[in-house]
């Protein structure tokens, strides 16, 4: 074999040398970018607010207090003064909202703070600006655009009360960020804060945290919320919405810090505007709030007759189709009009099908009783009665059995049970949970996780919650970002997860409708939970049934559905 020439060694040599360096220096550059993004991270996040004074609402200055009670910081206020261009009438126009709005609604969060009563500020840089006005959005100069950028400012929140634009809006890190107290696609402004959806037709107000966008066409939604509408006062409406979104900046920068960015979606904004309270608003909103003080705000749903019904279709076809299958639902025979059956689950096993389902009494008893095929669904057998409230019994299959988790507020505890199909009884397994009062805990396996939902004791009906466990009985932890859903459409749970062609979706209760709303869920993980905004299905009342007025509940498997249905 010929002997290669030495220049021809040496060439092969430095070429080897060569890649081990350029692979070394790309490795070097991973390590030192992952080094980088768990250092921002780990780090607290500096944020800034625009003001028009130091002296601000009360629910501006919680916003504030709650991120830096928090750990975030901070690190600029700017201030602003005099701005060119606004002219005598907008000002009038700006003077005449303010007033109207405190003649229909005075509360607490609307009361006039200041902030360093709140938020120890000393030492914080205040920074003075002059914008123009134009189109009343506020622009910004280039001197105070790079001020405020050379601040490295991961994002800002508007308090102040006109609109910003020009390239402070793209400047920094996370953007600006701002409330919007009504659906951004019907209106692009809309005053006085809950005004028009309270005397509306509708039963929830969105609120929404908008990061500007440079296209003032365009929304794009950190975080949205609905809230339901508290018809009885219009006032306690406004302090509701109020209260409730000094939490969802917090939660945006939970997520930055969580997975280093705040998801955002953009959505089109509405043309028409209403700004101001107008003669005919006034107006309607007096004979609204007389008539309902004469008729009351509707039936509460606590007072509706219900019963439980049982088809044998398949759940995502009964969901698909109601109407179709209606005929084929059976209600069950009550054992004394003084009962109300409800909150059915129904589960298969080799052995049998159940349906566990809540009977309450006019004494406010309940406890879990159970039917199964095998009998014709006829015969009632008492599984669970520890003198407590039981309700919602939520059933599911592990390989070892099947296991059971009721609600049970008096408790303050999530217990699993598990089920001996022999004896027809429940046994104590393991508390999951302790020192919580529970609505409808639901659990679901995915991802290699256990996740535990549940509705907290007052916000059960609008808040969603959620327990992770690596294991089924546990240790459970919250959520990082709990809620990880604010909506009155569709928070409370009405049914276990259901699975159908490799997607996963979940039933919920609308309790305005009276319905079952179906979300499909997009991602479980320890660090992001999303579903989507609106739901799949809707399954409402069930026309010319027995108990039609609407659902409260659906379960089921290939084999079987059980609703809760009302009258």
């Amino acid at each position: 074999m010929a002997e290669k020439p030495k220049g021809e060694i040496f060439k092969n040599k430095r070429r080897i040398w060569s890649q081990k360096g350029l692979h070394s220096i790309i490795l070097f550059m991973f390590v030192l970018a992952k080094h980088d993004k768990m250092e921002y991270l780990n780090r607290n996040l500096r944020f800034g607010i625009i003001t028009d004074d130091i002296k601000m609402q009360q629910w501006q200055a919680n916003v504030v207090k709650t991120l830096v009670a928090n750990g975030l910081s901070l690190s600029l206020i700017i201030k602003m003064q005099g701005n060119e261009g606004k002219s005598i009438g907008k000002k009038a126009s700006f003077w005449y909202r303010k007033v109207s709005n405190r003649l229909i609604s005075s509360t607490e969060s609307q009361k006039t703070m200041k902030l360093n009563d709140y938020v120890d500020i000393s030492g914080i840089p205040i920074k003075n600006c002059i914008a123009k006005v134009i189109d009343n959005t506020l622009y910004f100069s280039e001197n105070d655009v790079q001020f405020i950028e050379n601040q490295d400012i991961d994002f800002i929140i508007r308090l102040c009360d006109q609109p910003i634009g020009g390239e402070l809006v793209n400047c920094i890190r996370h953007g600006i960020w701002e409330f919007c107290f009504h659906d951004e696609s019907a209106y692009h402004d809309a005053q006085p804060i809950g005004f028009w959806e309270f005397i509306g037709k509708g039963y929830c107000n969105v609120v929404s945290l908008q990061r500007i966008s440079s296209n003032r066409s365009k929304a794009l939604i950190l975080r949205k919320n609905r809230y339901p509408i508290l018809k009885k006062s219009y006032s306690d409406h406004v302090e509701q919405i109020l209260t409730e979104c000094s939490q969802m900046p917090l939660q945006v920068c939970r997520d930055i810090m969580a997975n280093g960015k705040a998801d955002d979606y953009e959505t089109s904004v509405g043309k028409d505007a209403k700004q101001g309270l107008t003669l005919g608003g006034l107006l309607k909103y007096l004979h609204i709030r007389l008539w309902r003080k004469i008729l009351g705000t509707g039936k509460d749903i606590n007072n509706f007759d219900r019963d439980i019904g049982i088809a044998e279709v398949p759940v995502f076809d009964f969901c698909n189709n109601p109407d179709k299958y209606r005929k084929k639902v059976k209600w069950l025979r009550r054992k004394s009009t003084g009962e109300r059956y409800s909150t059915p689950l129904a589960i298969t096993t080799a052995n049998d099908t159940y349906v566990f389902f809540t009977v309450a009494d006019d004494k406010q008893k309940s406890r879990i009783n159970m039917v199964k095929k095998s009998e014709d669904y006829k015969k009632q057998h008492t599984v669970l009665d520890n003198g407590h409230a039981l309700s919602y019994p939520f059933v599911f299959r592990k390989d070892e059995g099947v296991f059971c988790i009721p609600q049970d507020i008096e408790s303050q505890q999530i217990t699993l049970y598990r089920f001996d199909e022999g004896s027809m009884t429940m046994q104590k397994d393991t508390i999951l949970y302790d020192g919580i009062k529970a609505y409808r805990p639901t659990v679901v396996s995915s991802n290699g996780l256990w996740n535990l939902f549940f509705g907290k004791e007052g916000s059960s009906d609008t808040k969603l919650n959620l327990l992770i466990s690596d294991d089924l009985r546990g240790t459970y932890t919250p959520f990082f970002n709990n809620p990880v859903k604010t909506d009155c459409r569709g928070a409370l749970m009405a049914g276990g997860f259901i699975a159908v062609n490799g997607k996963l979706y979940r039933p919920a209760f609308n309790e305005s409708q009276r319905c079952v709303a179906i979300y499909e869920v997009k991602e479980i993980s320890r660090g992001s939970y999303k579903e989507a905004e609106n739901e799949t299905l809707t399954i409402g009342s069930l026309k010319r049934s027995k108990f039609g007025r609407g659902v409260q509940c659906i379960s089921g498997n290939d084999l079987i559905t059980v609703v809760d249905g009302m009258r």
